[in-house]
């Protein structure tokens, strides 16, 4: 098993930036709902990534952790996201010919409980 390596003094401050402009942007409001969820996933997976795995207590260690993260809302949450985005290429959308020799829409239910921006992003 290899030790990671220590961060560098540039590394370590570009991090401190980072984080700092990202707890700006959550105590502001202005980072969104589903960003934040996204970067708290993103961290649980590195961090499971990171831990040691190199004997059968480690394993079972991270196997325990993987279905936490798999049952957390962030989790849930954004394989959600990556459904609907999805979905979105192949859900059927209709159209239908006017009188007027124009093409339309055509109302249909199916079509009109497509997944939107305003459904599945806060």
């Amino acid at each position: 098993m290899t030790t990671p390596r220590p961060l560098t003094r540039a590394e370590l401050a570009d991090l401190a930036e980072r984080l700092r402009e990202l707890l700006v942007q959550v105590e502001e409001g202005t980072l969104a709902a589903s960003t934040a969820m996204r970067y708290r996933l993103e961290g649980a997976v590195a961090a499971l990534d990171a831990a040691p795995d190199a004997d059968l207590a480690g394993v079972v260690g991270k196997e325990a952790r993987w279905e936490e993260i798999q049952a957390s809302e962030a989790f849930s949450h954004q394989r959600f996201v990556a459904d609907a985005w999805c979905a979105a290429f192949v859900w059927p959308k209709p159209e239908i010919e006017s009188a007027s020799g124009g093409k339309q829409k055509l109302a249909n239910p199916i079509v009109e409980a497509a997944p939107t921006n305003a459904l599945w992003l806060p």
